[in-house]
């Protein structure tokens, strides 16, 4: 009876992790490339020896390193494995999004390394990131949408709770919009761009702690955290106003319009469906006030009584 062949594991093992399409690393637990295997070079620009010695941290995005160190702790605390993406920087400086699972190396029974397998998933990355906004954002404006503002309305609401100060939303549409474009029948369709214009007109008006989101049709919400006072809102719907305003390029023609706009400030009640309701009371009641003629006109608001 022969003999069994004697299998070389170890040189099984090898050749796997060198013929891999995947860039595979080993570190040690201060983040030192201990081991890399031909891939790495696809994935970062760096050959096998340029990496070998140096710190992980030099190929990461900033801010990334501190999850990088968790991911290791979570590894020395027991876990079989730890999943994360990280983005990276090339030789060339090109960011790129890696998916990284990263196992425990033993040694007398404890963890003294970290084997990383790393894999390319910018293009992935990028298409989700791309579906994610087509779901949050209005496609013409680029603005949030409802899906987005109620989301954020509700945080909003939760944080009052919490500190006690009121969120505003201030609602508004445009005069006259659905005649804008007979107005201009002639020459050329401007509903469109109208939209965008005061998009960017009011975007640019507003603080950075201020979301301006488009609720659909010719209708505008903005809201405001942390609301002190109702005098803030007041001035903040006259700015708006202005914004709006503020004549639109259109080929070749100058469009103005202006804008009825509704203020609702929560009280301990309110959900996001209760004051996005109150505004938009308040926006036809602007409507409604609004004066027939009046040179100058640049809008109105009501606030409502809520």
């Amino acid at each position: 009876m022969g003999t069994a062949p004697t299998i070389d594991y170890e040189g099984r093992y090898r050749r796997l992790i060198e013929n891999s399409t995947d860039a595979i690393v080993s570190v040690n637990l201060a983040g030192t490339v201990l081991e890399a295997n031909a891939a790495i070079r696809y994935l970062l620009g760096y050959s096998p020896d340029e990496v070998i010695g140096s710190s992980v941290s030099r190929y990461l995005a900033p801010g990334e390193g501190e999850r990088v160190a968790r991911a290791i702790t979570t590894i020395v605390g027991g876990a079989s494995n730890a999943r994360a993406d990280f983005e990276v920087i090339t030789r060339e400086g090109e960011r790129r999004v890696v998916d990284v699972v990263g196992y425990p190396m033993l040694c007398n029974g404890r963890v003294a390394a970290v084997m990383a397998v790393a894999r390319d998933i910018t293009q992935r990355h990028a298409r989700e990131v791309a579906l994610a906004h087509q779901a949050t954002h209005d496609e013409m404006t680029g603005l949030p949408n409802r899906v987005l503002l109620r989301d954020r309305l509700a945080h909003a609401l939760a944080r009052s709770q919490r500190t006690g100060l009121r969120v505003g939303v201030l609602m508004f549409d445009l005069d006259g919009f659905k005649s804008v474009n007979d107005d201009y029948r002639q020459h050329v369709i401007v509903g469109d761009p109208v939209l965008v214009g005061v998009a960017q007109s009011v975007a640019a008006s507003l603080r950075s702690v201020d979301t301006v989101m488009r609720y659909g049709g010719d209708e505008f919400v903005v809201v405001v955290d942390e609301v002190t006072s109702v005098a803030e809102l007041t001035l903040l719907a006259q700015r708006i106003l202005n914004a709006v305003a503020v004549p639109i390029a259109v080929a070749g023609h100058l469009v103005q319009m202006t804008a009825s706009l509704g203020i609702a400030q929560s009280n301990e009640q309110d959900d996001a469906t209760s004051l996005l309701a109150r505004a938009d009371n308040a926006m036809y009641d602007a409507k409604d006030h609004r004066p027939k003629e009046r040179a100058g006109y640049r809008g109105g608001w009501w606030l409502s009584d809520g």
